[in-house]
């Protein structure tokens, strides 16, 4: 089963309370020679949800003669809601990014209308259900740190299954982290496309960095390039408010430092980034308007 991921088991427990992808997992896995095997999709991490699936995971694996470790990693939850709003447009829901804050901070959750996506973004709370499935014995939880190298990443997931297969330790590995990232996040001028395409499929005149500048003539060509950043100082510290008293709890029953607990976790009003993400904010509510102004129009919706 060549994949970059186990998503389909997760996708179809989702969608059907059962997947028919894994008993041929098991089946491969019990006809492996293999010492130790991952699988992995970030995905799967939606099953909290639903305990039965991961119950049914774990009898699977289980039968398949398998010792079962969980391994999850979490990261600050302000730049992960950024992170999962962007995604979320490469598949057609777009929303404004105050309104996908606001229900985050008021619901404690990442989730999307008429969908069983929903994550709970109070992490001890979204362990709990794995803890129950699987053993607090058998869950590993792990900081995720945006910008961190690839090379560093691997070796972390080398020393870690090694701790189930000692023999792996012993090989000599020169890990580079040479490969481009699979799925790596768009610049700006990569989400504004994606928006403007999303909302307007069938406008005559294909996105160009032109278009941008037609409407604000004022958008700083160097953008395009750049990383964007969508969340001001404030929406941060409001963030920090939900979510880092629960960040503390998850340290303490798990070990595990997420760094967003209190406001030393977040750059000073006088770091530039706050100052990008301004602009950036501005630029992209203003266009995002626009553009959802136009599409309302398209469809009939917005004429009086």
């Amino acid at each position: 089963m060549i994949q970059t991921g186990n998503h389909l088991i997760p996708w179809e427990m989702l969608a059907k309370d059962t997947s028919k992808d894994l008993p041929l997992l098991a089946a491969e896995l019990r006809e492996s020679p293999a010492e130790a095997a991952f699988v992995t999709s970030e995905d799967l991490c939606l099953l909290y949800a639903k305990p039965p699936m991961l119950e049914m995971i774990h009898a699977a694996l289980d039968e398949a003669g398998y010792r079962v470790k969980i391994l999850i990693y979490l990261r600050p939850q302000a730049s992960y809601l950024e992170s999962m709003y962007v995604e979320r447009i490469k598949h057609n829901y777009v929303r404004s990014v105050q309104s996908f804050v606001d229900r985050s901070l008021a619901t404690g959750m990442y989730h999307i209308d008429d969908s069983p996506i929903q994550l709970e973004m109070l992490y001890t709370r979204l362990l709990a259900p794995w803890v129950t499935a699987f053993g607090r014995e058998n869950v590993t939880v792990r900081p995720y740190i945006p910008g961190q190298p690839n090379a560093q990443i691997f070796q972390e997931f080398v020393q870690l299954l090694a701790m189930l297969a000692p023999g792996i330790a012993k090989t000599p590995l020169n890990l580079t982290g040479s490969k481009a990232r699979a799925n790596d996040s768009i610049n700006f001028g990569g989400l504004l496309e994606t928006a403007f395409m999303k909302l307007l499929p069938e406008r005559p005149q294909p996105f160009r960095p032109s278009t941008i500048v037609a409407q604000i003539p004022e958008f700083p060509k160097e953008l395009f390039s750049q990383r964007f950043a969508l969340l001001t100082r404030d929406d941060t510290l409001r963030f920090l408010e939900v979510f880092g008293p629960d960040n503390v709890l998850l340290e303490r029953e798990y070990g595990v430092h997420v760094p967003f607990q209190s406001e030393a976790d977040v750059a000073p009003p006088e770091d530039p980034i706050w100052q990008k993400a301004l602009l950036d904010r501005t630029l992209f509510d203003k266009l995002l308007s626009l553009w959802i102004g136009e599409a309302e129009r398209q469809s009939g919706k917005g004429s009086s």
